[in-house]
């Protein structure tokens, strides 16, 4: 069964993940728990494809909403601005905005729901497509871009009152 479905559920993985060493390890993970797991599968006219990306889905769910999962958002390089600003104290002074507003930011989102939270980091962090989240969320389409909208309204109010009460 491995040989014979692994590049199918390690592609599904990838393209989810965008790192091969995480998606490796995830898909033998896929594998084990299938294994764990085989009794319960009924044959149901599909291809055990669909149940091994099944269970994908919901390892790749699974480790990104786990602590063990945050992420870094990596920042643009200091000589990125250099193009654009007239001298270094402006280069300066837009880092040290970028640097507090990433941290206003990550500081809120944890204020957020759950669901809003994975949502956020699966389109954001993650660039998932709306269908692609809402397959890895096990919702329909409109209901994540509502979800969405709805956590950057929530995020966004979150940081307007945390940086009207640090001004």
């Amino acid at each position: 069964m491995y040989r014979q479905h692994r590049d199918t559920v390690y592609a599904g993985i990838v393209r989810r993940v965008r790192n091969r060493d995480l998606a490796e390890d995830l898909t033998q993970e896929v594998f084990v728990r299938a294994l764990r797991r085989i009794e319960t599968f009924t044959w149901q006219g599909k291809s055990i494809d669909a149940w091994l990306l099944t269970i994908a889905r919901n390892l790749i769910a699974d480790h990104y909403t786990s602590s063990r999962a945050r992420r870094e958002v990596p920042t643009g390089e200091f000589g990125e601005w250099c193009e654009f600003d007239s001298n270094a104290e402006d280069t300066v002074l837009h880092s040290l905005l970028a640097a507090e507003a990433r941290k206003v930011v990550g500081d809120a989102l944890p204020l957020l729901n759950p669901h809003q939270r994975t949502c956020l980091r699966l389109r954001f962090l993650e660039e998932l497509s709306v269908p692609e989240t809402a397959r890895v969320m096990g919702r329909q389409p409109n209901a994540v871009r509502s979800l969405q909208h709805r956590a950057m309204r929530s995020l966004t109010e979150l940081v307007r009152s945390t940086w009207a009460v640090g001004a």
